[in-house]
């Protein structure tokens, strides 16, 4: 072979190889990668509520969104107790976050959105009353469309307000044999309140789900977290958590969990923390639920 066909040979060998290098980047970007934007707002002491929402950049779709309050430690004195009673995909690129303060120290409350380049995602909802009476639960599941799949959710508590208006505590928030998202509530205020929960929907299935479970302890901080990962080659959609022990078994108090944190964590990751509003007679349980599709 000529010296000069060896030099295209080499200068072919050196495009190739930053071209798979520009592909390998590329598939790094889009594997891990749902775009990130958050919001934050401040709420006062207890009883006061607030709302906030983060906002995706133009051209990319929401995908999911969570919350969190920041430096929550427990309900003593100074500590501020955010628990959001929305969190919810709204108009305009937005995921749409509100808590109530249930103590006596202001706080952040912190909404995320979590943008992609899919297909924008249908919507279904049902809402219903959570009834003032016995347990004061309700659970209701948003379904997608035959051929679809829910890979994510929200909840709503329309006509909350924080001078009397009734709200309640979400205490499940996941997805429900592929089609449904599911949330289960706890009523918090002696006046029924309205629950409205969405499951957002793509055509396409393929979603996995992974998970990992902690304990809350009656005594002690009260407080724990987990994070659920995905596997390598996986990549993060979104996220959702589940009481795993049995809410108030038989009518008498059980574990009381209450969720101040539900987001992204790392590159792979779905964070959740819990606090356990005592008076209970067992620890709680719980699990992160992190849901995952191949890249």
């Amino acid at each position: 072979m000529s010296r000069g066909h060896r030099g295209e040979r080499g200068a072919c060998a050196l495009i190739g190889g930053i071209a798979l290098v520009a592909m390998l980047a590329l598939g790094a970007g889009t594997a891990w990668g749902l775009t990130t934007r958050t919001a934050s707002t401040t709420v006062g002491p207890s009883p006061d509520a607030s709302s906030t929402a983060a906002k995706c950049p133009r051209g990319k779709k929401v995908i999911s969104g969570g919350f969190n309050n920041p430096g929550f430690a427990d309900l003593t004195s100074g500590s501020p107790g955010l628990f959001a009673y929305a969190s919810h995909k709204s108009l305009g690129r937005r995921w749409t976050v509100a808590a109530q303060n249930d103590n006596n120290g202001a706080g952040t409350e912190k909404a995320f959105v979590y943008c992609g380049n899919a297909d924008s995602l249908s919507t279904r909802w049902v809402s219903a009353t959570v009834p003032n009476m016995a347990t004061r639960h309700r659970t209701l599941t948003a379904r997608c469309p035959r051929g679809s799949q829910a890979i994510s959710g929200g909840f709503d508590n329309p006509g909350f307000t924080e001078d009397g208006g009734a709200g309640f505590f979400p205490f499940v928030s996941k997805q429900y044999r592929l089609r449904g998202w599911r949330v289960s509530v706890e009523l918090f205020r002696p006046a029924p309140a309205t629950l409205k929960v969405f499951a957002y929907c793509r055509a396409s299935g393929g979603v996995q789900t992974r998970s990992a479970s902690a304990t809350v302890a009656t005594t002690g901080s009260q407080t724990a977290s987990a994070t659920a990962s995905c596997k390598p080659g996986e990549r993060l959609i979104s996220g959702g958590y589940s009481t795993t022990s049995e809410q108030f078994p038989g009518g008498s108090i059980g574990p009381d969990l209450w969720y101040y944190g539900s987001h992204k964590s790392g590159r792979r990751g779905w964070k959740v923390s819990a606090f356990h509003n005592g008076g209970a007679v067992e620890d709680g349980r719980f699990k992160a639920l992190a849901y995952c599709e191949d890249t």
